[in-house]
């Protein structure tokens, strides 16, 4: 073989190509070995079919359920014999259409179930102002989510709070979320451990600096620490002044390396 003959879609699929004299069969020809790399493409993947899922109702999307569902069952039953009857099956059928029909339909790829319809709409009118590279537009649509993602999640606690009083219990701790917290202490306390309001913060600061931090302290509460004698592991050190004597000994023992 002398020539590899590739199709023009495929030619960059060829990486290396070079001949070699080892070789098998009696010829005079040099064998040739092409390196190729495919790659091919992947199959897209196919997702399940995700449920259907709804927001949370208003009373007017309820009443138009409801109506929905009593017209049409009312209309099927009609066109039944008088010995026949619905089947389950119809009415799950009634119910399913019903219901897209009549309530706010929750977008398959939102994940979090407190959103409400209106975040979501921000948050479609976001992606477009993206789309179209207009970013002083996403920037103001960006700040109205995030108050009405926060407005959502009190709304969806509060919810919580409902359900489970009406269960028997109660949470005192959601149901500060139904006033505005308006802090009137803060977490300072004067020196005799009382909190104290924040506009009285400087006075006790400083109270608390003149008379526990920079004040006289007392010898009877800060008792001295017993004397221990100075040891290198076997003998006692003296740890008093030097004397002159000692110091002309030291001297006198240094060894003149100087000249």
């Amino acid at each position: 073989m002398d020539y590899f003959l590739v199709n023009s879609p495929w030619k960059n699929s060829i990486q290396n190509i070079e001949s070699t004299y080892i070789h098998t069969i009696d010829t005079d020809h040099k064998l040739l070995i092409a390196e190729v790399l495919f790659k091919l493409k992947v199959k897209p993947r196919q997702h399940a079919n995700l449920p259907v899922r709804f927001h949370k109702p208003t009373e007017e999307n309820l009443t138009n359920y409801n109506s929905l569902i009593s017209y049409e069952l009312s209309k099927q039953k009609e066109d039944l014999a008088e010995d026949q009857h619905i089947s389950v099956q119809q009415i799950n059928q009634t119910l399913s259409i019903s219901a897209k029909a009549s309530l706010p339909l929750r977008h398959p790829k939102q994940k979090k179930e407190y959103i409400s319809e209106a975040t979501w709409r921000l948050l479609e009118q976001r992606w477009s102002a993206l789309e179209a590279q207009d970013w002083d537009l996403a920037a103001t649509i960006n700040i109205d989510i995030t108050q009405q993602v926060k407005h959502d999640k009190e709304n969806h606690l509060l919810e919580q709070l409902e359900e489970i009083n009406s269960s028997g219990y109660q949470w005192s701790g959601l149901k500060r979320l139904r006033s505005k917290f308006t802090p009137q202490f803060s977490k300072v306390k004067d020196r005799f451990g009382s909190y104290i309001p924040l506009d009285k913060y400087a006075e006790a600061a400083a109270d608390y600096l003149e008379n526990i931090q920079w004040g006289s302290s007392n010898p009877a509460q800060n008792p001295t620490r017993e004397h221990v004698a100075l040891q290198d592991g076997s003998h006692v050190v003296d740890d008093s002044m030097f004397t002159l004597e000692e110091l002309d000994s030291v001297i006198a023992r240094i060894k003149n390396t100087i000249g």
